[in-house]
Formats: C-alpha cells, structure tokens, sequence
C-alpha cells in the first residue's frame, strides 16, 4: 500500500477518533420517542355543534369553513364530513408541502373565522394528521381525584397544575378533560310565548343585550321582553333560568371511574424517555390539599424502554455474531480489532450525521441501525482483507459501487404510498448515512489502522495450499462440463425460478404490514346500539361490563369510550405477568358476559386468534353506484329517484343510501315532513312559516350567546319545555304560524325513512351510495345495472354523475409496486456498467438477483410465513446486497485482465480472481445472515422484521448457488479446462 504523501496514519486515526468523540457526546440529544412522529400531508379541522343535525352542521359549519379553507395555498383536495353534533374539514396536500406553513395558514382561516360561526360551536381545533396514531396520543396521563365536583377539581388543575407541567422544555402541550363547562339553560313555555306573540328570538335578542351590558350573570328577573301588545315582561315570567354542567357528548373513562384526566403531550424533539423522569420529579413537588390524589394511568416511555431494550439486544447480539464469527475465521487479534474499533468509529460518526440531519431514534430507525450493521461490516470486511493482501486501494471501486446498488436499492422507498414512505424515512435514511460513513472508513480509517497495527495476513501452510489447489482443480473441471451444457444449466435455473413463483403465488398468503403483535397485547370490545338509542342507555350498558372487568386481577388498564349513542369501546392493557395465556382466557369470559348482558351488539377483538361479533345487521349488498353532485338535495332526490328505478325490477328488493358504501346495512332512520305546498299557499302561509313554528315549539339547545363567569365565558343554551312530544302530539298539537293557529297535520304527512347519517363532499361535491343485492347470478346483475346505468346517466343534470364502484380487496402487496424491482434493476445495471465499461458485464450482475428470490419464495413457503411488506422489502434489499458478490469477482477479473498478459485465458484469469475474492465473499455473506439471527428471536412471527429477516436470509444463501454456477457460465467462453 503506497503512502499519501502529507498524511500520516496517526492523523488519519486521530481525526477518525475526534469525528467518533463528538457523535458519542450528540448521542443523547437525539429524540427518543416510541414511533414516528412524522406526519402525513393533510390537515384535519374538526369541530363539535351539540344538538345539531348533519344537514345542520354542514349547512351552517362545513359549507362556509370549505369555502374559506380552499384559500389555504397548496391544497391539493379537500373533503368533509358533517354528522350528528359536529364534522371535520380533511385538507390534503402534495407530498413535498411544507406542513408547518399549511397548518399556520389553516388556523390563521380558522381564526378569522372564528366570529362567525353559530353559538354553540366549539372552537374548531387544527391538527396535522399523524402518521401513527401512537404519535398523537398523550405520552402521559393522570388522574386527579377529589371528594369535589368534577367541575372544582378541574379548575384546581387549571390553576396549580398546568402551569407548572407547560413550563417544562420537551412538554409541547397539556390538556385537562372529565368535567363538561357550566353553562345556562333557559327553559321556556311555547304556550305563553304564544300567548304574548313572543318568539325564542326575541329571547334570544334579550339575553344577548343583556350580555351586552357586561353582566356576568344572567338573572332572570332582570332581563325583560317587550310583548305584542306593547307590556313589558321579564324573562322569569316566561321561562325557567338554571345554571349546571353542559349536558355531555360522550364519556371517557380509566378503570370504571370518573375523573379530571391530565394528559401530557411531549414535543417532536424531546427524549420521551427523559421527559418522564422530569415530569414525575415536579409532580412529586406538588402540594396537593387534603383529599386530592393524584395516580398515573399511562406512561409512554415505559413501553418506550421496553422496546428499546429489545432492540438494543438484538443490536448487541448482531455485534456479538459478527465479532465471534471474524474472530472464529481469522482467527487474528489485530484483525478482529481493526474491524471492531472501525464499526465503533463508523456508528459513532454516524449519530453525528443523525443530530444533523434530525433523525428520531424510535423503533424503525433501531432497526435500521441494526440491520445496516451486517452491510457496513461487509465493507469493512472486504476492505481489511484487500489492504492487508495486496497493499493496494483497488478494491475500493468495488466497495463503492458495490455500496451504491444498496443506496440504488433502498431509495425505491420513496416510490412507495405516503403512508408506507413515511413509516420507512428514518430506516432508510438511517441505513444510507451507515453505508455512507462507511465507505470513507473503509477508505481512509482502515488503511491507516492495518498500517500502526501491522496486520499481514499469514499464506496457509503447504498442505493447506495443495488441498486449495485440488478444490480449484475440481471446480475449474465442474464449469468446463458445464460450459458445454450451459443452456441446460439456464433451463434448470429458469424452472427453478418458476416453480418457486408458482409455489409461492398459490401457497404463501399476504398477511398484515406493521402487525402489533411485538407489542402489548390489547383486547378490545366495542358495543352497539340500534337507531333511536341514548347516550344514558348506552352508558348504562357499557357500565355493566366496566363493572365485571373491575374484579379480574390480570388487568392492569381499562379504558373505556362512549363517543355516543350507538358506539362504545372498552381498551384493555395486562400486567406484563400476565401478558401470555390470560388475555385469551379473559376474552372468552368477555364474550360470555357480553351474551348475557344482551341489549345490543358486541364484538370482542385484538388479539391473534378469531374475534367474536353478534352483530346481527343485514348486508348492505354488492352492488355498488356512487353519486355526486353540488346540490345535496337535488342528489338525495336523484339518487331516490334511481332507487324507485331499481325497485322496479322484481331481482331487486331493497335499495340502502349512504354517504359511504358499507358492509351492512344502516338501520339510521330520520322522520320526513312531507309538505302539501298547494294547500300552504291556499292559506297564505310559507314553509318558512311553517319551519319557524316548528323551530318555536320544539326548539332544543338553541343557542343564546355567553355569560361572562368567572372561569371563562359560560354557554347560554334555550330549550322548549314542549320538545318530548311524541309523533301524534306532535302533528296535532296547535301551534302558531302566520298569525294563526295551525295543526300541522292539516298541511303535512310525516314518515320515517331510511337516510344517510352523515353528509360526506369531497372536492365540493356531495357524496351519496347506493347498494343493493341483486337475486340472480352476479354477471346477470352485472349486466342489469351497467343498462339502467347506461339509460339514466343520460338524464342527469349538468354536474351530477352518477358510476359503478367496484370492490377493491385491501391486499397488502399490490401487482403495481413490483415494477420497483424492475426500477431496481436498472439503477444496478446503471452503476455496475460504468465500474465494468461494459454493457455484457451488467447483465450477468443483474441475473443473480432472480436466483435469489427462490431463496426468497421457497423461505415463505417452507416455513409456512406470510408474505407482507416485510417480504416485499427483504425482495428489494436484496436487490442491493446480493449483487456485491459478483462485483467483487467481476471487478477482480477486470483488474487482473489489464495487469497481465494478454495471452492467459479468461478461464485462468477467472478462477485467480474468484480464489482471491471468495473469502471475503463468503465473509459478506455469512456474516449478513449471522447479522439477521437477532430478528428471528421473540415474539415477533409475523411482524414487518421478521419476515424481512427471514426473506433476506433465505435469499443470500440461495445467491451463493448463482455466484457458484451461474456467474462464470454467464461470464466466460466454452473452454478447457487443465
């Protein structure tokens, strides 16, 4: 090796070792957290109107926030959807958006906004969609207990606790929930307002003069009306003033019990890990007043850890491999160190780049650092054997281009789904910047280490020269018989090949990306109630199974969500003794208790074996049309008017609209006036008037502007003391409209009608689906649909359109992203061509990949595993890895072709190179499978790095066969062979 003039070796060192100090000082200022916390290009602007109907919200709150919302620069679509009591606004953008600019821009519209929105509506929140939910959540929770009204407790929080716990650096937000606001309720008498020609606007307009003079009560005797007839008449006399809590929405609870829960959010570059020892120390700080208890229910870090500590033991054990299996076939001291204190030096400069380049340490970029331990020994490897041979840094071109068909590789990942690029950023980027430092210690750090240490490897004795000889002999006869027969070799490989892709097509099943199963075990069950149900019922009935959950000792948290009416949902989380056996056992004492409590639907999941669900709902049907349009009630009637179209035919029994296609079928129902608009008029009335009547005598929760208390403003709500009628006392009850008295069964019918639940627009059109069963064979139905199709799309009006949606399975792997591999290829062929100069060369390279793909398939297949993402990623990397192989002898070859006579046969020059390469070869590939054992140990069988693991492994071994016989057939001339 020669020597650089003007650098020593010792410099080389020390810079390499200075570089090595500061990555390990900058180590523990990276951000620690579970998952990652990148997010997706889309904003979600969500807000709640309680009381309100879906065609409310959205004619008074979606309708005007879309219109403003679509000012935001960059938006790319945009949909909502508005439902009972609230709706969102979904903004999605290009990839590259700048999301911090997005979400400023939406919350500086939302804020303008903000003034005029109908009283009533919370203040519209403005999140970045996340791409693990995990990341959004709290990291940590408490609960504050008190023998006080949840009310008092929750302003005790606010005034003692938050401040201190928001003045943390790391703690991004805290937030306070369990206790609904106070706020007053005016319950007034139809009748009397009647009577006196009053309106609840005109108490509307009173209490808000009144909150305009600056009161921050609102006394019933002190606010007056002036009635019809000129008298002036106080609010007491009229209706009914109390101030409460707010009726509420839902319910959130932890271990069956109400409570002010705190929820701490941690920032994006905070080390949730260390964050937590911080929080604890100044909670424990506190002085809370007698009778206040304060327990937490929810710490993310320690889940953190324990995932960290399983990762860092399989980065250990990958370490400890590698090193025993140097050590085992060089057996040389200096040798093991060299390759020890490079990758030390190589990872430690590599947290350096990662504190620059801002890289989250969490469970994907551990990984990422783990397996690029295999690929960054190889370098070395490969590297510390040439140098330490030939005194020469020919191997290098090698190294280099062998290196960039991994990078080549590996950024296909930014042709993947949003979701899928996002999840895999940091293991790639992780892994590029690994290879990266890579090359420049196998440049600059090994050469001057094998120099001060001396390392020369010893040739093998004489006896082990003859035995090297005879083996090359035996080989070098193996290719002359099948240099003459190489085409059969071709076929052999070729239906190798096929028959593994047939095996592996029609055996191996897709399974799940990214399933759960190496973290806690969660059992969940959800209930349901029918159409018409209340929240009370479904609190009641939801409280039965707290109740029963409350007794068994193998729980360590239940978490229980009643988000309304119809839907609630129960979380549970074990103690870690009892992670193994107990939840199966506990789910089948949960479906038998869920079967005697009855009263609605229940369906228990989550864990690996089947769910159990008694949901006894019709199917929606497989027959599918979408409908869209501007205009959302010239689609309902459109899309009715195609329904009766359908009906006609004798095949077809039922026709379901939804704002969405379904499984099964909606059994949401709502009441429909039917109004006589002939008979209105021979009366001189309006549908306004009679709209108005109706809102008079049944109004509920209608909003009155806001009390300024003490704690903030306090919500002014009216409701009629009329508005639990039933059906009939509710057509014929006399109500007044037009300045008369009015039944109103006299000007309308009313019935119940299946209707959507929500109302759904994206990019300003409105959504509605039809689904129906067709009784026949299904390519019949088929045809009947696309002619009445074909026959009524003509008919719609400008801008409505109506189309069949097909079924679209969710497979895991879709046939469209295996053009990657082809990508792949390319980019191989590219990099390889210009280290060879040669365009012959290149395909010989590229040819080893498909043999190692039997590998790939015969590994899922023999081992019955499922072939996910994992096993698509483990076909891409070793797209990268198993080519280095044949670079490494092709580069050889090469080399050797130019430095010696022009005379000695390819065949010589071939078996010279290939002797002189196959060890480190061997190293390379040996040493990766040893590196992947650690993802094969735990409790891991179908998660994305097991199969990975297993997928890359299965494929390297079989790559040694192509290396082996495929190669030199594809490189060398028919010849004989002495």
């Amino acid at each position: 090796m020669r020597k650089k003039r003007g650098i020593s070796s010792f410099s080389v060192i020390v810079v390499f070792l200075a570089m090595a100090m500061l990555g390990c000082v900058l180590m523990p200022l990276l951000p620690v957290k579970l998952v990652p916390s990148e997010t997706l290009p889309s904003v979600n602007v969500s807000y709640s109107f309680p009381g309100a109907s879906a065609r409310t919200v959205e004619a008074e709150l979606t309708a005007p926030l879309e219109a403003m919302l679509a000012r935001v620069s960059g938006v790319k679509h945009i949909a909502s959807r508005s439902k009972k009591n609230g709706g969102r606004v979904t903004l999605e953008f290009d990839r590259h958006a700048d999301m911090e600019k997005a979400r400023f821009e939406t919350a500086v519209i939302v804020r303008e906004a903000r003034t005029s929105l109908p009283p009533g509506v919370s203040y519209p929140r403005v999140a970045v969609k996340q791409l693990d939910a995990e990341a959004a959540r709290p990291f940590m929770s408490y609960t504050v207990n008190a023998p006080l009204s949840p009310h008092r407790i929750m302003n005790f929080a606010e005034e003692s606790i938050r401040p201190v716990l928001i003045a943390l650096k790391g703690v991004d937000n805290v937030e306070l929930s369990g206790a609904m606001p106070m706020e007053w309720r005016v319950d007034y008498s139809p009748e009397k307002l009647s009577t006196l020609g009053l309106s609840p606007d005109d108490l509307s307009n009173a209490i808000s003069e009144r909150e305009n003079a600056g009161c921050d009560t609102l006394d019933a005797a002190k606010v007056f009306l002036t009635a019809r007839d000129g008298h002036i008449v106080a609010l007491s006399d009229v209706a009914r003033v109390s101030r409460r809590e707010a009726e509420p929405t839902g319910y959130f609870r932890i271990n069956g019990l109400n409570s002010i829960y705190l929820n701490i959010t941690a920032a994006e570059d905070a080390n949730q890990i260390e964050l937590s020892k911080r929080v604890r120390g100044v909670l424990d700080g506190i002085t809370l007043p007698d009778g206040f208890m304060m327990d937490l229910s929810h710490d993310a870090s320690e889940s953190i850890a324990e995932e960290m500590d399983k990762i860092y033991f399989r980065t250990a054990l990958t370490i400890l491999l590698l090193l025993v299996f140097v050590a085992v076939i060089t057996a040389n001291l200096r040798y093991l160190l060299i390759i020890a204190i490079s990758l030390a030096v190589n990872m430690a400069i590599a947290f350096l780049a990662y504190y620059f380049l801002r890289v989250e340490i969490q469970l994907y970029s551990l990984a990422g650092i783990t397996i690029s331990l295999n690929l960054v020994i190889d370098n070395l490897i490969v590297m510390t054997e040439h140098v330490s041979r030939h005194r020469t840094l020919r191997a290098f071109s090698a190294v280099l281009a062998a290196t960039l068909t991994t990078v080549g590789a590996l950024t296909v990942v930014f042709f993947l789904d949003e979701k899928t690029l996002l999840s895999l950023k940091d293991f790639t980027v992780v892994v590029i910047v690994n290879l990266g430092v890579s090359l420049a210690v196998a440049l600059f750090l090994v050469p001057a280490l094998v120099e001060r240490m001396g390392l020369v490897l010893r040739k093998s004795n004489k006896r082990k020269r003859r035995l090297v000889v005879r083996i090359y002999r035996i080989y070098g006869r193996i290719l002359t018989v099948l240099c003459r027969f190489r085409w059969i070799v071709f076929i052999i490989f070729a239906a190798a090949f096929g028959w593994s892709v047939h095996v592996f097509v029609t055996k191996v099943y897709e399974g799940g990306y990214f399933d759960n199963n190496d973290r806690e075990p969660v059992l969940e069950i959800a209930a349901s109630l029918p159409n018409g149900a209340t929240l009370s019922q479904m609190n009641v009935l939801i409280s039965k199974m707290e109740a029963f959950l409350s007794g068994q000792e193998g729980i360590r948290q239940f978490q229980t969500y009643v988000s309304g009416p119809r839907r609630a949902s129960v979380s549970i989380y074990f103690k870690p003794e009892y992670q193994r056996e107990y939840p199966y056992r506990l789910k089948s004492d949960v479906v038998l208790k869920a079967l005697t409590l009855g009263g609605g639907s229940w369906s228990v999941y989550g864990l690996e074996d089947q769910g159990f669900n008694n949901d006894v709902r019709e199917g929606a049907g497989s027959y599918r049309i979408k409908m869209r349009g501007y205009n959302y009630d010239e689609l309902s009637a459109r899309a009715r008017e195609l329904a009766d179209t359908l009906l006609n035919l004798r095949r077809i029994k039922e026709v379901t609209i939804n704002s969405e296609f379904s499984y099964y079928k909606e059994d949401y129902t709502e009441f429909y006036l039917d109004i006589d608009r002939v008979r209105l008029a021979k009366d001189s009335l309006t549908v306004s008037d009679l709209f108005r009547a109706v809102r008079h005598e049944t109004g509920r929760n209608l909003g009155a502007g806001f009390v300024a208390g003490h704690n903030g403003a306090e919500y002014i709500r009216l409701n009629s003391m009329e508005n639990d009628r039933d059906v009939w006392g509710f057509m014929n009850h006399p109500m007044r409209a037009g300045g008369r008295e009015i039944k109103l069964s006299d000007y309308a019918t009313i019935e119940k009608r299946q209707a959507p639940p929500d109302v759904v627009k994206k990019d300003q059109e409105y959504i509605l689906c039809l689904q129906y069963e067709y009784i026949g064979s299904s390519k019949a139905g088929e045809r009947v649909l696309d002619k009445i199709l074909a026959a009524y799309v003509p008919t719609l009006p400008l801008g409505y359109h109506a189309e069949k949606e097909e079924y679209k399975w969710n497979h895991e792997i879709s046939g469209e992203k295996y053009w990657l591999l082809a990508l792949v290829a390319v980019i191989i062929f590219f990099i390889s061509s210009i280290l060879f100069n040669s365009l012959r060369q290149p395909l010989a390279v590229i040819l080893i990949i498909p043999v190692s793909f039997i590998g790939v398939f015969l590994t899922f297949y023999l081992f019955s595993l499922k072939f996910d993402k994992g096993g698509f990623a483990a076909m891409i990397l070793l797209c990268g890895i198993t080519v280095n192989a044949a670079i490494y002898i092709i580069n050889e070859y090469n080399s050797m072709r130019k430095r010696l006579p022009a005379g000695v046969r390819p065949v010589i020059l071939y078996i010279r190179a290939f002797r002189r390469k196959i060890t480190a070869v061997l190293l390379t590939v040996l040493s990766t499978v040893l590196g992947f054992i650690p993802f094969l140990i735990g409790d891991t069988m179908e998660g994305f790095w097991f199969p990975l693991a297993a997928g890359t492994m299965g494929g390297l071994i079989m790559s040694l066969s192509a290396i082996f016989l495929l190669l030199p057939l594809l490189l060398l001339p028919r010849f004989k062979f002495r």
